[in-house]
């Protein structure tokens, strides 16, 4: 059992044309994240097929999340949730790849995010 939590602040400028983007090799666990108004977060690591992934966070304010990886096509969602401020999930990886969690922030105000992941299965 591997215990993998994700964290970096981001940093946004004007209309959030900056994003955070964090390895899962930092292992931090209830530290806050500040989402910039309008802005997002986002959290990548490589998956393999057959591992278990499970996950929870809590925001201060409904976001929109998902985790997605990028194809040849565009993007493929694992998981997609709209106007969540707490969610606890779990799912199976199908496709080795570089998988994101992405925690996007729609109000005009910061939005306080805290979160944690647990990859189970061999890489």
């Amino acid at each position: 059992m591997k215990r993998i939590a994700l964290l970096i602040a981001i940093a946004g400028l004007g209309m959030s044309l900056l994003n955070g983007c964090a390895a899962t090799h930092k292992k931090t666990v209830g530290e806050l994240i500040s989402i910039e108004p309008n802005g997002f977060y986002e959290a990548c690591d490589k998956w393999a097929p057959g591992q278990k992934v499970n996950y929870s966070f809590q925001t201060s304010a409904k976001v929109n999340f998902d985790v997605h990886y990028h194809t040849a096509d565009g993007k493929e969602y694992p998981q997609k949730e709209d106007g969540v401020s707490k969610l606890d999930g779990s799912f199976v990886v199908d496709k080795e790849a570089i998988y994101c969690c992405m925690w996007a922030n729609p109000h005009s105000k910061s939005v306080g995010l805290t979160y944690e992941f647990e990859v189970l299965g061999a890489k």
